[in-house]
């Protein structure tokens, strides 16, 4: 998960925190902050949709690397029969041709499965050469687990890319809500600076604030890079 991303969801459960341990009687506050809730149960589901759609995606490329590996030298054993069996059948010469190791992946499953459809009819000519009675069947599996591996490839990324872009919209309005939970805070405790401060600090996206050396002490918390703390009687949440 990206580092923004993180932040801005630990933001919420911070913020959501404090609004439970200190509820509003204002059913306008408390529908935001039912909203907020909401929010950020969807945005850990999608936190862990994306986290799965990654993995998933990386367990499929690594098993399709693996297949590739085997498929090559079945396909070099294959263009070696053919070889042999042009002795007796000269028809076959340059019909079975292993493809590039490393050419691109459509590249090589296409010529692979082309490769298998043409000794599968010429079966007979290639396992007199010393092909393998099994050796096409086996040829075949492998051909079709990788198209498999290729497929679970794309829904893990797309699962994660998906889940990505989702949790940018749930992240949006999290922040819109979590600012007007903030203007009503502001005015709620302003004769409760202990609360307030501890506000400010739930809803700082960079974490809980801390008291800079030299400050008064009145629980007011710095703002992360510097940056001046807000005018008294003003909102502001770090973007």
């Amino acid at each position: 998960m990206q580092t923004r991303i993180r932040r801005k969801l630990s933001m919420a459960e911070r913020a959501l925190a404090f609004e439970l341990a200190q509820p509003s009687g204002d059913a306008s506050h408390q529908s935001l902050v039912d909203r907020l809730q909401q929010l950020t149960t969807q945005a850990t589901a999608l936190v862990q949709q994306e986290r799965e759609g990654g993995v998933g995606e990386s367990a499929a490329r690594a098993r399709r690397r693996a297949l590739r590996r085997d498929i090559d030298h079945q396909l070099r054993h294959l263009a070696r029969v053919a070889v042999r069996a042009t002795r007796t059948d000269p028809t076959l010469a340059g019909k079975l041709v292993a493809p590039r190791f490393n050419a691109p992946n459509r590249v090589f499953i296409g010529a692979a499965q082309s490769m298998l459809q043409t000794a599968t009819g010429v079966s007979s000519a290639l396992v007199a050469a010393g092909l393998g009675t099994a050796f096409l069947a086996d040829l075949g599996d492998a051909v079709s687990a990788f198209n498999a591996s290729s497929a679970l490839t794309d829904t893990g990324r797309l699962g994660h890319i998906g889940a990505h872009a989702d949790f940018g919209a749930v992240a949006r309005e999290i922040m819109e809500v979590v600012r007007l939970i903030d203007g009503l805070n502001t005015v709620r405790f302003k004769d409760q600076p202990k609360l307030l401060a501890e506000w400010q600090a739930a809803k700082n996206v960079f974490g809980s604030a801390r008291a800079k050396p030299g400050e008064s002490g009145d629980g007011a918390p710095a703002t992360p890079g510097g940056a001046l703390p807000p005018t008294p009687g003003t909102s502001q949440v770090a973007a």
